[in-house]
């Protein structure tokens, strides 16, 4: 439209108004995301909700999916008998990196990961599996949650700073169970085919290039078992740290609201005979 069109009346005070609250939702979005809602709402940032689901799957699968990396590996090259974290790297693919646990103890680990991973590790969790355990998915299931029936104590930081709430990321594997091919570490089967997890998970969103540390414990006081890990990460390449999802949605709807204020702006050129 030319430049200096004028506009009868009506028209000009639709214009005002509409051009007034798509700036004011505009403005409400952009402090939305200054205050971080998303924050607010996650007692842990940089954490990945446990009912997310990151790159398609939920927490209670990413487990299963875990348990299947965790064991493929022979004892000698186990990541969870790993004492230094020389085998961290195997046979991880994909969008999520893999943290192991160990069967007990202490464990100091130095592992270096590709930029752009998300990185997923239990605090402490057990499997169960069939025949020993259960016939069914809802018997191996019992057996895997009541391990965590009495006290359990758990902890986890990066970078120094405490994760909070941790007893909300509790993750059982769903139905049906899943097959684990290996298992020798814990004397499993080779091709066992039904077998289901539980237990506490965290899903990191990508760390920045760098150095970082990583440590959780946990303790069942039924068992008087404990399990705890120092890990030393090296994170290479050129990672970019994803914000959270609604924070990237607030942005986006943001920008989009600002840039119709800007082409309304430009296709009427003037309001009521003033030059915008």
């Amino acid at each position: 439209m030319p430049t200096g069109t004028r506009f009868p009346p009506q028209v000009i005070n639709y214009l005002e108004i509409y051009l007034l609250r798509t700036e004011l939702i505009a403005f409400l979005l952009m402090t939305l995301i200054v205050q971080s809602p998303a924050a607010a709402r996650n007692p842990n940032p940089g954490v990945l909700p446990p009912n997310s689901n990151a790159f398609g799957k939920s927490y209670g699968e990413w487990s299963a999916k875990w348990w299947q990396w965790a064991l493929i590996e022979p004892t000698a090259t186990n990541p969870i008998a790993d004492s230094t974290g020389e085998f961290g790297a195997l046979n991880q693919s994909g969008k999520v990196w893999f943290l192991a646990g160990n069967t007990g103890g202490h464990t100091d680990r130095a592992v270096t990961v590709p930029a752009g991973k998300a990185i997923f590790f239990p605090i402490i969790n057990v499997l169960c599996g069939a025949p020993e355990d259960g016939s069914t998915y809802v018997e191996l299931l019992e057996c895997a949650t009541s391990t965590f029936a009495g006290e359990v104590e758990l902890s986890a930081s990066v970078d120094g700073v405490a994760l909070e709430q941790l007893s909300e990321y509790k993750a059982a594997s769903p139905s049906p169970p899943f097959p684990i091919v290996g298992g020798e570490l814990f004397g499993i089967d080779p091709g066992r085919d039904e077998t289901v997890s539980d237990g506490f998970w965290i899903m990191l969103a990508p760390l920045s290039d760098g150095e970082h540390e990583i440590d959780f414990r946990g303790f069942l006081s039924d068992f008087g078992f404990e399990t705890s890990l120092h890990y030393d990460l090296t994170v290479v390449g050129r990672g970019v740290h994803a914000p959270e999802p609604s924070t990237g949605i607030l942005g986006s709807l943001g920008f989009l609201a600002l840039m119709s204020c800007g082409i309304y702006r430009k296709l009427t050129g003037q309001f009521d005979g003033r030059r915008i």
